[in-house]
């Protein structure tokens, strides 16, 4: 069964590639979903759609676990885009720049959300 699915996932690998780059739009602009389907089709915008953050959900923790959740039951492809996008992640706090580092320890926020963010990640 697993197989298959994998199967099936790199068959259709421009679909997850383009949800790969469009991930944060939903989140982080004023673009709708009518206007995602409307440009990449309905296979990107579910993807990118199941990678989105419920903002109505209050507090980190149980939005952070709704995804998860939510992404889970999405299938194969949708962990594929969250995967991706956590290694990024993970990678790009990794890679900061010790001077950047030492700036953000000074926003009480962003060093309070670094620990939260490596952790979660």
């Amino acid at each position: 069964m697993r197989l298959r699915a994998f199967s099936s996932a790199l068959a259709r690998p421009i679909t997850v590639i383009a949800a790969g780059a469009l991930h944060d739009i939903i989140e982080k602009t004023d673009a709708t979903a009518a206007e995602l389907r409307t440009r990449f089709g309905a296979a990107v915008t579910t993807l990118v759609l199941a990678v989105s953050e419920d903002r109505s959900i209050g507090g980190y923790a149980p939005r952070k676990a709704a995804l998860r959740e939510h992404v889970a039951r999405a299938g194969f492809e949708a962990l594929m885009v969250l995967a991706a996008d956590k290694i990024s992640k993970v990678r790009e706090l990794r890679l900061e720049h010790a001077a950047t580092r030492s700036r953000r320890q000074h926003c009480d926020q962003v060093a309070s959300s670094r620990p939260r963010w490596l952790a979660h990640y």
